[in-house]
């Protein structure tokens, strides 16, 4: 099933957000009808529960209907219930019934046991604020096409939790009964309130601890009642700092620039996250649906939800097999979800939510569930950024310039010496001197 397959479903199904009303119900998204274990073929809406009922134990009013929209059917399935989200999250390393904790080794502290200063992707972040102790991990670096710089990935979530004033405000957040200004965006998206992000995230950081940079740009998040408001990212930039040193690599993963592709159904995906590491490699985490749409809850017990559409939803540890890993956890939001090509690994999601065992008495073992990604397309329009290809603009007074061990040729001198996007980097007048220093 393709994308476009995928729509038409959407089109015949005529979903409202009173679906969300049911009892246990939390997503749908476009599939194929399974009847006694095998797949029909016959296109369907699939709505995931968090947990199944018998319909005589129901109220005629929670009932799912065998058909909605336009004559469609329905196929119920069961979901662990999905959050915004030390150890890794192999089976060998975590054991049975132990669900990952703290930063996954070699995520927040280099090789050398000191705080990255190379801003790569899959590595510890968190807000350098009070307000904000949390964990999450930097995606990736991309470009900001506004003015050429290079940024910093991740999720909303992560990076500040802004709220769109237009709705709800989040419990979490109020202070009088108003929303901190801490947690708001100005017109163009930036922060209100100056807000820095370190690496590693703050409670990892029992060492030291340097600034990644400034939030840039956000896309608030909005939240509702009766009524849930549409998302369709969980998504954020900041501006490195002069003395951060961008790179394309995913810690541990890749080392190349990032091919960006469309998110297909079936194809196995991977990441590099601060929680549970490289995930995916070994295992078969699979893309489910491409246009999956899930509600999720504020956490603030202020009985606040939203609704995310237009995703990407994979499943892990689906074949629950002895291999088995935790995919993605408490930690991990924000990592560059890459999907297997027959060319190599291409970018196409931003993880932003999934399954989350609170203890260990909640989890099935082997543990199996659910990630939940936005749709990279949709995040680069959102953000008005674009992949970077790892090219580094030099300044007009050196012809190389070192960057992370590596030399880059200028390739234009005329270029005024405002436009460097990596400065404080040791600049060369010839090739010899930038490759000998090496």
């Amino acid at each position: 099933m393709n994308q476009e397959q995928e729509k038409e479903i959407l089109r015949r199904a005529r979903v409202s957000d009173s679906l969300f009303d049911l009892n246990n119900v939390q997503s749908f998204y476009p599939g194929t009808k399974i009847k006694n274990g095998v797949d029909t073929g016959e296109p369907c809406l699939v709505v995931g529960v968090t947990k199944k009922v018998r319909s005589e134990d129901l109220r005629n009013e929670d009932l799912i209907p065998e058909l909605i929209g336009d004559n469609l059917q329905t196929d119920v399935v069961e979901e662990s219930e999905l959050s915004r989200f030390g150890n890794c999250g192999l089976s060998e390393s975590l054991g049975q019934g132990v669900p990952p904790y703290g930063p996954c080794d070699g995520h927040d502290y280099n090789s050398s046991g000191d705080p990255f200063a190379n801003a790569l992707g899959g590595i510890s972040i968190g807000p350098n604020d009070p307000l904000r102790r949390w964990s999450g991990t930097l995606g990736f670096i991309a470009k900001d096409v506004t003015d050429s710089k290079l940024v910093g990935v991740s999720n909303n979530h992560v990076l500040g939790d802004y709220v769109d004033t237009d709705y709800s405000p989040l419990g979490c957040y109020l202070e009088n009964g108003e929303l901190l200004d801490e947690f708001k965006l100005n017109e163009d998206m930036s922060p209100l309130v100056q807000n820095m992000i370190q690496t590693p995230s703050v409670p990892d950081s029992s060492r030291n601890s340097v600034i990644l940079g400034e939030v840039k740009r956000a896309i608030a998040t909005k939240w509702g009642s009766s009524v849930l408001p549409a998302n369709t990212v969980d998504a954020a930039i900041v501006e490195l700092t002069e003395d951060i040193h961008p790179m394309t690599d995913l810690a541990h993963l890749s080392e190349s620039a990032l091919k960006v592709a469309v998110a297909k159904i079936g194809e196995r995906v991977s990441k590099s996250g601060r929680t549970t590491g490289v995930t995916g490699v070994s295992s078969s985490t699979r893309i489910v649906s491409t246009n999956y749409t899930v509600a999720i809850g504020s956490g603030c017990e202020d009985g606040l939800k939203t609704k995310f559409t237009d995703c990407i939803k994979f499943n892990w540890n689906a074949e629950r097999s002895n291999n088995w890993e935790f995919f993605s956890y408490a930690g991990d939001s924000g990592s560059a979800i890459m999907m297997d090509e027959a060319t190599g690994s291409s970018l196409v999601g931003l993880l932003f939510a999934g399954t989350y065992f609170q203890n260990s008495t909640s989890m099935p073992n082997p543990p199996y569930g659910t990630g939940v990604a936005c749709k990279i397309q949709n995040v680069f329009s959102a953000l008005n950024i674009e992949a970077w290809n790892g090219n580094v603009i030099c300044g007009a007074n050196s012809r190389f310039v070192k960057v992370n061990g590596r030399c880059y040729r200028n390739s234009n001198t005329s270029k005024p010496l405002e436009l460097i996007s990596h400065q404080n980097h040791e600049k060369y007048g010839t090739l010899g001197e930038c490759v000998g220093d090496l």
